[in-house]
């Protein structure tokens, strides 16, 4: 995974390169010291690409998410572009983990319109 940052504070994640969790973790890191608000938006239709992050890197993720979860509330939103609704309890579950409100969208131009409503909420 990695961050574009083209449109910032409206933020792709990326699956177009195979890059580690940890590398993300380390992109999102970076972004978060800008203490800028800012929303993310992924195309679920490439998440699959990537192999799952083994137990332990989770387990590392994990504790640099409890690390930072104040500065996470910098992000106003995650946003997954699907074609079907996902399923209530997996945006539940990943909302739980990175403490942030995931919410979904069924194209791109419809995740755009929701980031710019919730970071005008953050103003």
């Amino acid at each position: 995974m990695e961050l574009n940052l083209e449109d910032f504070p409206i933020v792709e994640v990326s699956h177009n390169h195979q890059g580690s969790l940890t590398e993300f973790i380390q992109q999102l890191d970076q972004l978060l010291k800008r203490n800028q608000p800012f929303v993310l938006i992924r195309d679920l239709k490439s998440k699959f690409n990537e192999p799952s992050p083994s137990q332990e890197l989770w387990k590392q993720n994990i504790q640099w998410i409890k690390a930072n979860t104040q500065a996470l509330s910098m992000i106003k939103g995650w946003i997954e572009i699907v074609e079907e609704k996902v399923d209530q309890k997996f945006l539940d579950r990943d909302q739980k983990i990175w403490k942030i409100s995931f919410y979904q969208a069924q194209t791109k131009e419809e995740a755009i319109i929701l980031s710019q409503k919730l970071l005008s909420l953050s103003f």
